[in-house]
């Protein structure tokens, strides 16, 4: 006996018959036809036993999230204009560049996997910035990512590294050498 048959109650095989035979909606109009009051209650149940879709709501875009917080005035137009250019891609157009900037603002180690998220992070920070900052962020295009400094920002940290890596060379020499004037004076 296979697992299929197994599971199936006393009623599946007298239901497949009448249903093969009338088709669903003709058995489904006769039991309510029937039972007119006991249908609704049935209904429901089928509906539970549906399989449920899984949420494909999509994530609000940075003009919706700007729409949806509470703020007013001069300060609301100007988030609303860099939502837009977010939108456009015209200011901060990669995950990276949000992390940078975010970064810059003392938020690191957040994860995020999509701009609109990240745009959320963002919007916590806009919306308390200074209206003065708000507005040179809107009047520049100073903000569009770390592309056009990572290479100067990388020499930087190239630098810092190399000048650590010398400080410790110089420390384990100067480490060595004491141990071996040590070790000749006690000959």
């Amino acid at each position: 006996m296979s697992t299929e048959e197994k599971s199936k109650t006393p009623l599946a095989p007298l239901m497949e018959v009448v249903v093969r035979s009338w088709g669903w909606k003709a058995v489904i109009e006769e039991l309510q036809r029937i039972y007119v009051s006991d249908f609704e209650v049935a209904s429901n149940e089928l509906q539970e036993l549906k399989p449920r879709r899984a949420d494909t709501r999509k994530p609000k875009n940075a003009v919706q999230q700007v729409n949806d917080i509470e703020v007013a005035g001069e300060r609301k137009s100007i988030l609303l204009a860099i939502a837009a250019k977010f939108e456009e891609r015209a200011f901060l157009p990669s995950l990276s560049s949000i992390r940078e900037f975010l970064a810059m603002r003392g938020l690191v180690g957040f994860s995020f996997r999509d701009r609109s998220t990240g745009f959320r992070l963002l919007l916590d920070v806009l919306k308390e910035a200074p209206l003065d900052d708000l507005r040179d962020l809107l009047g520049s295009a100073a903000f569009s990512g770390p592309s056009r400094l990572a290479p100067l920002a990388e020499a930087i940290r190239a630098a810092g590294r190399a000048r650590r890596d010398e400080a410790r060379n110089l420390d384990d020499t100067e480490h060595a050498s004491n141990r071996v004037i040590k070790n000749e004076n006690e000959d």
